[in-house]
């Protein structure tokens, strides 16, 4: 057996329904208190079955039937009371939390009884039915929308009715009544319209304490059940609906129409269901299963075809193949239960293009931070001549600044000038008035053209009615649209030249973006400098794309003047970048008084995160360096003679100093002072180059000109041209003087300094500016007889300090020789570099090339190049033409000079 709780309410109980009054998934109960009384009895459930928590609602006198449902919108269960002594119905709507708003009454007939709530008129809203017994009719209150009532007139019984139910037992779209009470009939009012009754007496045979509609034998149409009042009897009423076999009612309201903004080609056709209206099929007594959509080319439909067949519940259907500027006519035809209804009355429409507003961006997709970006609005006029167009749009503020135009910082759009003659600007503005923080502007063009002629004539071809300038202010997803905002009068149109209609045009869709920040940070670290020394430095940074081509990016570069990104540094040498652009780089660094690095790794990705560069130098022998060597005077990306004549003549300079702007550059340590430090960090570094950036050629460059050494030791220059220094490597015991040579009798600065494996480094340079360069053909430097004996093999990188203050290497030969003759390379085998010698006895043209196993040329080092009687020597790096390595094994090289020609081999082994 069950648990049994007994619940008091202490009033001689009328009615009660069971329904979640609070929305909990809890089923509640709600008990009216009877004719005695004027309240009602709310019980709560707990979750658990128990009802310990009640409240009670004051009602009217003869509170004797409640009824439950939705009288407003906001999906919560509404209490209805019928005031038996009072002749009213008060009605309770939900407050959303298991309580109730006051009470509001309304008068019916007398002695109000059983409630029914149905949609009497079909309108969506849930009505009042109530038996008025005293009345001899039944009582209705209409459903405003709202959850208030008026009343409908009472259709009449002719008994006094105590039972009533409210149902669709007929093929319409109204619920019908059925009532019953002391007579021994039943009776049928059947709802024609929401407002007439047709009335129908069922003999019953004894007087009727309850009714009620339910579908008894699962046709789909409703039943009646009747319970005796006075025995033991029910009777059942099965309804002959279906059996009439009643086909449906044509179509009605019928309509069809231009589908608006588009571009033609669609008719929209609607309809309503002859007999249900705009009901579903849920609701339908018989459901109407589907419709015919029928179209035809002459009103006639002499000749028609069926486009489609809609479903029941589907009271529309957009014709695609609708040819445009055609006129076509449609038909709808209904059915249901196998029967088909008459053609409805024909509804015709032509399909016509409409104008088309939409915005082309300059330079999307990519946006990146600091971008500006250019809104172009186009118009299509279609075939309609354009008297006026409004175009409203919105863009994100916090993302994009909008650039006014210049004439006038009030006006957002800056209107083409090919309308300027023909339209005025009646609104340009920001809708507010001045800056909105909405982002919404607003553009209404008005024609000037008197008379019948118009400036924007029918047309397919766009025309550019302004542009909305941006400045992409910070990395976001936004967006830039062409509004329709009826509400705030905001609704893109135009207006056709002479009708004057207003057409809504075709609005392009909303713009999407993405302004990207694609954010790099990076240190360089240099060589002996100080952090104050180095904040506010200009480093030169060289992003090279994987097609050797250098970005160039305006929005981080603060020198346009000068090659690469310029980019300040920080005291710790940090920069920051914005918005590179996605891809992979070779990236390059270089501050003006050091050599140049690259970055750590050889080459980076940029994409959609942030990147943090380092640098490095790497020596020949691929050691690496994380600061970048100091020494590079004339930031030419070396370290040389060149660097030592600037640094020469500016020793001893400070800031006090007027040409402290160029001596700078060779303050190396950056003390602010050019002294023997910074000559120090030029000696570690001499003979250094930093990264190159481009392949590096497959032969040194040419030099022009040798040097050799005397039977008395005197190292002479050939076909040098004028000279301001030299240097040169030797052994480490040598002694060098200016004695018998142009040095002599010049102020010059000489330095010398220890290099490794025995070796000592001197340079030599005029120390006047100005100083007239000595020839370069001549005795240049007195080495002593020792050199001359037995240490010309270990004098080596001799450079020159030309006039023009460029370094360049020279070579160093016996004596100038006495046959033209290819010398055997060396090393060989060799990997990655050899060096080729040759001699020759007299000046002229030169051809030498690098030649495979099969004949075909690989490399050409000297393309019939003039060069000076002497010795020679280049360097093969093992590349072709291109630039690439070309694959191991054996090669020849071929020297044509003089009428003879002369044929070698070597081996590359990798």
């Amino acid at each position: 057996s069950g648990r049994r709780q007994d619940i008091f309410i202490g009033h001689h109980l009328g009615d009660l329904v069971v329904v979640d009054l609070d929305a909990d998934a809890d089923r509640d109960i709600v008990v009216a208190n009877g004719p005695t009384s004027d309240s009602i009895t709310l019980l709560f459930n707990d979750g658990q079955g128990n009802f310990s928590a009640r409240a009670v609602v004051a009602a009217q006198a003869g509170a004797a039937q409640v009824a439950a449902g939705h009288l407003d919108a906001d999906g919560y269960v509404d209490l209805v009371v019928a005031n038996r002594l009072a002749n009213t119905v008060s009605v309770y709507l939900n407050d959303r939390n298991g309580g109730f708003s006051a009470a509001v009454h309304y008068l019916v007939g007398v002695a109000p009884g059983e409630i029914s709530l149905a949609d009497v008129d079909a309108d969506g809203h849930v009505d009042i039915a109530v038996a008025t017994s005293g009345s001899r009719a039944v009582s209705i209150l209409h459903n405003t929308g709202t959850g208030s009532f008026t009343s409908l007139t009472a259709p009449s019984t002719s008994l006094r009715p105590s039972a009533l139910a409210a149902a669709g037992l007929t093929a319409d779209i109204f619920d019908d009544l059925v009532a019953g009470g002391h007579g021994d009939f039943l009776v049928f009012l059947e709802n024609e319209d929401g407002q007439t009754y047709q009335r129908q007496d069922i003999e019953i045979g004894f007087p009727i304490r309850q009714v009620r509609v339910a579908d008894i034998d699962a046709n789909g149409v409703g039943d009646i059940i009747a319970v005796s009042a006075d025995s033991g009897r029910l009777q059942l009423l099965r309804n002959r609906l279906v059996g009439r076999q009643v086909p449906p009612r044509a179509p009605v309201a019928v309509q069809a129409e231009d589908v608006t903004r588009d571009l033609g080609g669609r008719i929209r056709v609607a309809w309503q269901d002859g007999d249900y209206g705009l009901q579903p099929p849920s609701q339908q007594i018989i459901p109407t299963t589907g419709y015919t959509v029928l179209r035809s080319a002459s009103l006639d439909f002499a000749v028609a075809e069926t486009l489609a067949v809609i479903p029941g519940g589907t009271f529309s259907y957009e014709d695609p193949d609708a040819t445009p500027y055609s006129t076509f006519y449609y038909q709808v035809v209904a059915e249901r239960a196998g029967l088909q209804s008459a053609p409805s009355a024909p509804a015709s429409a032509t399909s016509l293009p409409a104008p088309l507003i939409d915005v082309k961006l300059s330079n999307a997709p990519r946006v990146s931070r600091g971008d500006t970006l250019v809104a172009q609005v186009y118009l299509t006029p279609a075939q309609h001549d354009i008297a006026g167009v409004s175009v409203f749009m919105t863009y994100e503020p916090t993302a994009m600044t909008l650039i006014p135009s210049p004439s006038d910082t009030l006006r957002p759009f800056r209107v083409s000038t090919d309308l300027a003659a023909s339209f005025t600007s009646a609104i340009n503005g920001y809708h507010s008035g001045s800056f909105d923080s909405t982002g919404k502007v607003d553009l209404t063009l008005i024609s000037t053209v008197p008379g019948g002629t118009a400036s924007l004539t029918a047309s397919v071809e766009p025309v550019l009615l302004a542009e909305l300038w941006f400045l992409a202010s910070k990395e976001a997803s936004t967006f830039l649209s062409i509004d329709d905002e009826p509400t705030t009068n905001r609704s893109s149109a135009v207006v056709e030249k002479g009708s004057g209609l207003w057409i809504e045009p075709v609005l392009g869709d909303t713009t999407k973006l993405s302004v990207r920040d694609l954010f790099v940070s990076g240190q360089i670290q240099v060589q002996q400098r100080g952090t104050t020394a180095i904040d506010g430095d200009l480093a030169t940074l060289l992003f090279v794309r994987t097609t050797n081509d250098t970005l160039v990016s305006a929005i981080n570069d603060e020198d346009r003047l000068r090659p690469g990104i310029q980019v300040s540094l920080d005291d710790q040498g940090r920069f920051n970048l914005d918005k590179i652009p996605v891809g992979t780089y070779r990236v390059f660094a270089k501050v003006a008084t050091h050599l140049q690095g690259i970055v750590v790794g050889d080459t980076v990705s940029i994409d959609s995160s942030r990147r943090h560069l380092t640098f490095r130098w790497v020596a020949p022998d691929s050691s690496a360096l994380s600061l970048l060597p100091a020494g590079d005077g004339n930031n030419d990306n070396h370290v040389n003679l060149a660097d030592f004549g600037v640094l020469v003549r500016h020793y001893g300079s400070t800031p006090s100093s007027s040409e402290w702007t160029v001596a700078r550059q060779t303050d190396y340590n950056g003390d602010e002072r050019v002294d023997f430090d910074d000559f120090m960090l030029l000696a570690d570094n001499f003979g250094r180059i930093g990264m190159q950036v481009t392949t590096p050629s497959a032969r040194s460059a040419s030099e022009r000109g040798h040097v050799w050494i005397s039977d008395m030791g005197i190292l002479h220059g050939e076909g040098l041209g004028p000279i301001t220094g030299l240097s040169l490597a030797l052994p480490a015991h040598s002694e060098v003087s200016l004695e018998q040579t142009p040095f002599a009798d010049m102020n010059t600065y000489m330095h010398s300094w220890p290099e490794p494996a025995g070796q000592q480094r001197v340079a030599l340079v005029l120390s006047d500016r100005g100083a007239i360069p000595i020839p370069g053909d001549g005795p240049l430097l007195n080495l002593g007889m020792a050199e001359r004996d037995g240490s010309l093999a270990q004098l080596r990188d001799v450079e020159i300090l030309t006039a023009q203050g460029q370094s360049r290497r020279v070579s160093v030969v016996d004596s100038r020789p006495l046959h033209t003759q290819l010398g055997r390379n060396f090393p060989n085998p060799f990997n990655p570099t050899t060096t080729i010698p040759f001699d020759l006895s007299n000046n002229g043209r030169v051809r030498l090339e690098i030649f495979d196993i099969l004949g075909q040329r690989v490399r050409v080092l000297f393309a019939d190049e003039m060069l000076a009687a002497g010795h020679h020597a280049v360097v093969w790096r093992g590349l072709d033409e291109e630039g690439r390595d070309v694959a191991s094994g054996l090669y020849f090289y071929q020297l044509k000079a003089g009428g003879l020609v002369h044929s070698r081999s070597l081996l590359l082994l990798r």
